[in-house]
């Protein structure tokens, strides 16, 4: 198993992302603020450098994360009838 890491740097420095990668596939994740869990990711690669993390549970269904590798960015994605995105912070990104 290894991990995908993502930590704001820039501002909101408490939110941090983990997801799951077992035999080259992703597998779950948690989302944390103030290192405490509070959410359950659903992550699918979404591209190059990029893995869209929906909220289990979430009733927006047509919200996720978009998790971006390099650089290092946390963006916060509608794929609506309107899509659009909003960058929520600057993050560092390891895989170990």
């Amino acid at each position: 198993m290894k991990t995908h890491q993502f930590r704001c740097t820039d501002r909101n420095t408490s939110l941090y992302f983990v997801v799951y990668e077992n035999y080259g596939s992703l597998n779950g994740g948690h989302m944390y603020v103030e290192n405490m869990q509070v959410g359950v990711l659903a992550p699918e690669n979404a591209g190059t450098n990029v893995i869209k993390a929906s909220v289990v549970g979430n009733t927006a269904t047509n919200i996720a994360f978009q998790l971006h590798k390099s650089p290092g960015s946390v963006m916060v994605a509608n794929y609506g009838t309107s899509p659009n995105r909003v960058e929520v912070c600057k993050a560092s990104y390891k895989y170990q």
